[in-house]
């Protein structure tokens, strides 16, 4: 990414699901942001086959995403065998009537969050305030699953960073 600040790490890409619109705002705010960005519909499959796999073939790299947690899980078994590790995750409750803890903007404000991930704990902090602040969104089709935001990320700094 152009114009980084010293001591950042950039993300190699950014994953949303385009079944979720606070995932798509995500995604946008991150492709905005410069990242690369990859939607999945749930599966990761094409995500795995034609970009992650091939990139982890040269070495670990960092992504972030706010998918499901199925998708997650999958990411993260898969990490493994390229020594990495989830370093961050935060869940998202999905609730009737889309009761918002956050700002409306909890979305692009974790884009942002993500666009100064450093290998510093504090890098995942809004504005300097708490942990990054978690919100409530309505419930599409009546589908309960909470979304979750997560960083994986090479093995030295997972241990330093769970959240």
């Amino acid at each position: 990414m152009a114009g980084q600040r010293p001591g950042r790490r950039p993300l190699y890409g950014v994953i949303f699901d385009h079944r979720y619109q606070e995932s798509v705002a995500f995604g946008a705010e991150a492709e905005a942001l410069g990242y690369q960005i990859h939607g999945i519909g749930g599966d990761i499959t094409d995500l795995w086959y034609k970009h992650l796999s091939v990139r982890w073939k040269t070495g670990p790299a960092a992504i972030a995403g706010l998918t499901d947690e199925p998708a997650l899980f999958c990411l993260e078994r898969l990490a493994w065998d390229y020594q990495m590790r989830v370093v961050y995750h935060a869940a998202h409750d999905r609730r009737p009537g889309g009761a918002v803890t956050a700002s409306r903007n909890w979305p692009r404000e974790l884009a942002r969050t993500f666009a100064n991930h450093t290998s510093d704990a504090d890098a995942l902090r809004i504005g300097g305030g708490p942990p990054f602040v978690m919100g409530s969104t309505a419930v599409s089709d009546g589908d309960p699953e909470p979304l979750v935001s997560w960083i994986i990320a090479p093995r030295a700094r997972a241990q330093q960073n769970l959240v």
